[in-house]
Parts: structure tokens; sequence; C-alpha cells
């Protein structure tokens, strides 16, 4: 996918920007990018400005967020505060927004393994679990639309191997795992609010003790069967996550005994029934 250059934005514009809202301009520091939609600016010590490339697809994840944050943080979740958005376009030819800033790095700055910060991600399970349990699709959350379904992947197992991929031997391997996990993945359930991104990279943590701290990035946002929201998370921290994912209410369910092997097949959703289902 060819992206758009990011918008050209000078100093002068982001004190401009800061001005019109009250905050302090100084410093403004360009800050690392962490993914492909933002530029992100450092405004000030305690703000954080983020400027999408001019392309539709990216406002629409920036008005999502609009959306969301408030109502993740709403229902507990630690992520942090929207302060603003803006997209008048009277300043820069697309929408922006400004963060509260957190304090910390994400995961995958720090560059470790799931299994010396187990806690982070028990916190993120929690987070999830407040989210997927509790945003009413009947409220202003329902503006945010729903993800589309995946297709079959056993087609792509053929298309690789008549491709030279991989071998016949391995595609029937796999097609194999695949029929035994599709009556899972196919099986409806009620859709809920998720992330949609929940990767290292937007996992916010305390850089001494890896105490978690916020869960960010909320431009990938839509109702869907809340399994997704594990598809970022390494299969080594599933587990973890998993332990403090019950919801709305502690289910025994969650009591049973987790390990990475059982969960390799497949990753299980959040909700005791569909856990049922694979395992």
């Amino acid at each position: 996918m060819q992206l758009p250059e990011h918008v050209d934005v000078s100093v002068e514009t982001v004190a401009a920007i800061a001005e019109q809202y009250g905050l302090p301009a100084a410093p403004i520091t360009r800050l690392p990018d962490t993914g492909i939609f933002n530029a992100i600016y450092l405004v000030g010590e305690e703000s954080v400005l983020r400027i999408p490339r001019q392309h539709p697809g990216h406002e629409r994840a920036l008005y999502r967020e609009s959306i969301v944050v408030p109502l993740a943080r709403g229902v507990g979740v630690r992520t942090p505060a929207l302060l603003v958005y803006d997209d008048s376009r009277t300043l820069l030819p697309v929408s922006y927004t400004i963060y509260e800033r957190v304090h910390g790095e994400t995961l995958a700055h720090l560059d470790l393994e799931p299994e010396q910060t187990p806690e982070a991600w028990r916190e993120l399970g929690h987070d999830l679990a407040r989210l997927h349990g509790g945003v009413d699709r009947a409220g202003p959350g329902g503006a945010v639309g729903e993800r589309a379904g995946l297709s079959d992947p056993r087609e792509l197992a053929n298309d690789l191997a008549g491709g030279g991929w991989i071998t016949p031997s391995e595609a029937r391997w796999l097609t194999r795992w695949l029929d035994r996990i599709a009556p899972a993945a196919g099986a409806q359930v009620e859709s809920r609010l998720c992330h949609g991104d929940t990767q290292s990279t937007n996992v916010m943590v305390r850089s001494r003790t890896g105490q978690y701290v916020a869960v960010l990035d909320w431009g990938g946002a839509s109702w869907d069967d809340p399994v997704r929201d594990f598809g970022g998370v390494p299969l080594r921290a599933v587990p973890e996550s998993l332990a403090r994912s019950s919801w709305p209410q502690p289910s025994p369910c969650y009591g049973r005994p987790y390990t990475a092997t059982s969960l390799a097949p497949v990753l299980p959703p959040v909700d005791c029934t569909t856990l049922n289902r694979i395992t």
C-alpha cells in the first residue's frame, strides 16, 4: 500500500494549535514514529499531538478514537485522556487529536519477552474485559462500525502449495488444523467493542518496573468477536491476559489452568460460552 507523506507541520503551527487550546507550547518535540498512521509531537511536557497522514482511512481512524476513548475511560480502561479532537481544518489540512501524556515506555520499545512482564499482560486483559463487557452498543459506541469477517484460510493453504511456498504435505497438515478449529471460528458470538490492535507497541509500562500503565492507539476499534483482541498479543502472553479477562462477572471458566501449549491451536475468546466451544 502506497502511503501519502506525513503532513508538513511547522513548529509555529504546532505552537498555534497549543495556544488555541490553552496548552503550554514549549518544548515541541517530534517523537519517533510507532505506527504508520500518525506523526506524533510532544507539546510542552504533558500533551501529545497526533496528526494523521492526509488519507481518508487514517482520518476515519482518528474519528473512531474520538468516540471510543471517552467510552473506554468511562468503563475504567487505563488509556490516556483525549483532550482535543479537531476536524475544523483551520490550522492543518487534516483532523488531529491531542492527548494527555502518560509517562512510560511501550513493551515493544523495551523489547521484553512476555515471561518478563506477565503482570502487564494480565492488566491488559483486565482492561480488555472492562471494554468488552462495559460498553453498550445502544449508546454513542454504536457509531463505531463492525469489523469485516475474515475469509476462510483453508483456500490460502492450497494456494501457497500451488505457488511453491509450502509443500503439499505441509498444506495438508495446515488444512487439518484449520478443519479442527473451523467449528469454533465459524460460530456466531455477540460482538463486543474491541480495541483492535493490542500489540506490544500499544501497551505502555513503567520502564524500570514493567508495571502496566495504559493501552494506546484506538484507531482500529470496532465491534467484533472479542477473540480478535488477542490476535496481537504474543501467544505466550495470552494465558496471562485471559487470567483477568472474565466479564461482566467472574466466571468459573476462568478458574481453569491455561498453558501456551493448550492455547496454541486457537486464540480463545474471552467469554466462557465461546471458550467452551474450543476446549
